[in-house]
């Protein structure tokens, strides 16, 4: 009588189910060889990966992989500069102590935001690319759009027409104001001081305050070393403050606001 099937099934399963087995069952010899045991395998596979990398295909392929990924970095920073200079927006401004920033329209401005033109007419005042810079940071009616074509010449000419300049506004005044550069241009505080009338009446007959020889011999107005009065310097600080109040930022007025507060 043959064998219960059900008592044989009962069997294997109890006895876990053999692949080598049931392999050979249909096909002798097609069962697989036991397996190498787990700890060996490590080994033979980094053998394995040592040995292949070690063929001049191999080689070759980890340099074109190498190559894809620098040009792949390549690609990210063009792409980026691209879609505003997103690359350099973390590090072009550095906060203060009390971790505060200038306006968002100039905190990512660098050098290389204002193209130099190529185009230079004598007389005409084309500052650096830093005087721009520091000129966009400074004024809030400068503009600071990137790309955009700024006129340090058309600044400077409208600055000196203002109700708030009562001082001598020579080409050599209006660049060391334009630069931010007033010390190491030699403008001093009491170049700010308010134009007398008989100043006003020699400067007009001059014509000292039309002239438009912004060339970088432009030599500074005279300006006493000494004040006679206390008066001299209030003036010379309103002279500022007011130029300041007019056209700058309120990051830069904190400079004529303390000046205030010292001589008061």
């Amino acid at each position: 009588m043959p064998d219960d099937p059900r008592a044989t099934a009962t069997s294997s399963r109890a006895e876990g189910f053999d692949l080598n087995s049931f392999l050979d069952s249909f096909q002798p010899g097609a069962a697989l060889p036991a397996a190498t045991t787990c700890s060996s395998q490590p080994e033979t596979v980094s053998a394995r990966v040592e040995e292949a990398a070690s063929t001049p295909e191999a080689l070759s392929l980890l340099e074109e992989l190498r190559a894809l990924k620098t040009e792949v970095h390549q690609l990210r920073g063009l792409v980026g500069a691209s879609e505003g200079a997103v690359a350099v927006r973390a590090s072009v401004t550095v906060a203060n102590t009390k971790g505060e920033l200038p306006p968002a329209e100039v905190c990512y401005l660098t050098s290389g935001s204002f193209p130099e033109s190529s185009k230079k007419a004598k007389g005409d005042y084309n500052p650096p690319q830093a005087h721009m810079l520091a000129a966009s940071r400074m004024f809030r009616t400068f503009g600071s759009a990137t790309g955009k074509s700024l006129s340090a010449m058309s600044f400077v000419l409208w600055l000196r027409e203002l109700d708030c300049v009562k001082f001598q506004a020579t080409p050599a005044v209006l660049m060391a104001i334009f630069s931010g550069r007033l010390g190491s241009r030699g403008l001093t505080l009491l170049h700010f001081r308010e134009s007398t009338e008989v100043e006003c009446l020699e400067d007009g007959s001059s014509n000292v305050n039309f002239a438009s020889d912004f060339s970088p011999s432009a030599a500074l107005p005279a300006a006493p070393t000494r004040c006679t009065t206390y008066d001299d310097i209030l003036d010379a600080v309103h002279g500022l403050s007011a130029l300041g109040q007019e056209v700058w930022y309120d990051h830069m007025r904190k400079l004529t606001t303390r000046l205030r507060a010292f001589v008061g």
